[in-house]
């Protein structure tokens, strides 16, 4: 939503909006076009089919060539090493934290 700003550059007090009122302007929105629809229920559903219609049509002619061609297919498996490496810092993290607990349950 773009705000009109005063000379200072700032939105002025009267013209900020918030989420809750972007939210409060769409459920007025959905609130009125469940009414019409309620209202006038073959209108409404002409509309919709038309809507589904245009949107089926649009998803046909839509199409994108993406080639896969450089995505790998499987991952390697990281090496023993580097396993035994992050379970070593996670005991150490681990017991640091055990021992901030303890630290702290005997302050």
């Amino acid at each position: 939503t773009t705000i009109p700003q005063n000379e200072e550059n700032k939105p002025t007090n009267d013209q900020q909006t918030t989420e809750a009122d972007d939210i409060e302007r769409l459920n007025d929105a959905l609130v009125s076009a469940t009414s019409r629809r309620a209202r006038y229920p073959e209108k409404a559903a002409k509309m919709l089919d038309k809507t589904l219609q245009t949107n089926s049509e649009s998803l046909k002619n839509l199409r994108a060539d993406v080639s896969i061609s450089g995505c790998p297919t499987t991952y390697p498996r990281p090496s023993e090493e580097m396993l035994a490496a992050k379970d070593a810092q996670l005991a150490k993290l681990a017991d640091d934290v055990n021992n901030c607990k303890r630290a702290f349950l005997e302050n």
